[in-house]
């Protein structure tokens, strides 16, 4: 049954960025990233999707801020509860269980951010524990039985604000990096290489452009390419696993992140206001299709939840556009089920809840 700030500043530490230029990548993207969705396809002609069935019911969860969809399980991440992880049926929706402790003791969460599936094994997830600089495996046997726990260390000079973890266990990773979009890790954590150019304006100093077109990543399974989905921009571009540039998606409105360079007390800053623009929220993805959730709203107009998105935008892994599809309410996150076909929604208001979307098939 379904549920019944005018002006922010970015600080971006210059701390180990040097100023380089962004050479081909913003020309290659401009040129492929032509085209508009828009004129594929009308905001009036966008079909609403309907949930098929609901997670969770009203109450049951307080501040969830990620999810990851398996076979059996969906598996929540809430924020300030003494217990971060929850654990629903993924057929019938039932809560089954709340596990996994917050606070400063060696087998604790400290400050878990995000989720990502464990792509090796079936009850198995990653959580990212910013507070620790850790990403963690965490593993249950069955829904009542005993949960076991792996740690592994990330570099505590990287700030990583978005990853996906390959079959091979290397880890690639958006952030705040050193004159590139994205870092590949090995399994113990280290630096393998730095790909893809940071777009913008070659005159701005390389951190602010790293904070302007911050991006959310997600990895084909085979791990032969990732994609890269713009938070403050409509850009959604299709990497190879060298990070070279496959191709950008077409756009939904052409627009750049709004933003001036400031002076702060450790160098220079992002300064945004309520033209601020909001685009992918969001990005999962599976063996054949890239799922995008996208906003589109500024702060100015989105009434509070610019920073949601209220449509899912489905592609191929060549970039190409197989359907645009409207929520019947915004969602913080999203996560694509096992089968490829699901779409498992966050939703925020009236009160937090998950809804399972059916895609379909056919091209819309």
């Amino acid at each position: 049954m379904p549920p019944s700030s005018s002006q922010c500043v970015c600080r971006v530490p210059q701390a180990t960025f040097r100023r380089r230029g962004y050479a081909s990548l913003l020309v290659l993207c401009a040129v492929l990233g032509a085209g508009h969705i828009g004129a594929q396809q009308s905001n009036s002609s966008v079909p609403t999707l309907a949930p098929i069935r609901w997670i969770g019911a009203p109450g049951q969860l307080k501040r969830p801020i990620d999810l990851v969809a398996l076979e059996a399980h969906t598996v929540v991440l809430e924020n300030d509860t003494e217990s971060p992880l929850v654990l629903f049926s993924s057929s019938d929706g039932r809560l089954l269980r709340r596990f996994g402790t917050r606070g400063g003791s060696s087998d604790a969460f400290l400050n878990p951010i995000a989720l990502e599936r464990d792509v090796k094994r079936p009850n198995s997830i990653w959580v990212h524990d910013i507070g620790r600089s850790q990403i963690i495996r965490v593993a249950w046997a069955s829904a009542a039985g005993e949960v076991t726990v792996v740690r592994r260390q990330l570099p505590t000079t990287l700030p990583i604000t978005s990853w996906a973890i390959e079959h091979s266990g290397e880890l690639i990773v958006t952030g705040l990096l050193p004159n590139r979009r994205v870092a590949r890790l090995d399994s113990l954590g280290q630096v393998v290489s730095l790909m893809a150019e940071i777009p913008g304006a070659r005159s701005e100093p390389a951190s602010v452009r790293q904070e302007a077109y911050r991006s959310t990543i997600a990895s084909k399974p085979d791990g032969r390419r990732f994609v890269l989905a713009s938070r403050h921009t409509d850009r959604l571009e299709v990497f190879d696993s060298e990070g070279h540039i496959v191709s950008a998606a077409p756009r939904v409105a052409s627009f750049e992140p709004s933003y001036r360079v400031a002076v702060g007390r450790v160098g220079p800053i992002m300064s945004t206001d309520n033209s601020l623009r909001f685009g992918y929220i969001d990005v999962g993805s599976s063996s054949k299709r890239i799922f995008a959730l996208y906003s589109g709203k500024s702060r100015k107009d989105g009434k509070g939840q610019a920073s949601l998105g209220e449509e899912i935008h489905v592609l191929d892994w060549n970039g190409k556009l197989i359907g645009r599809y409207r929520l019947p309410r915004a969602a913080l996150a999203i996560s694509v089920h096992n089968s490829g076909d699901e779409v498992h929604a966050l939703h925020m208001y009236p009160s937090p809840v998950i809804a399972v979307y059916k895609l379909p098939r056919r091209p819309q």
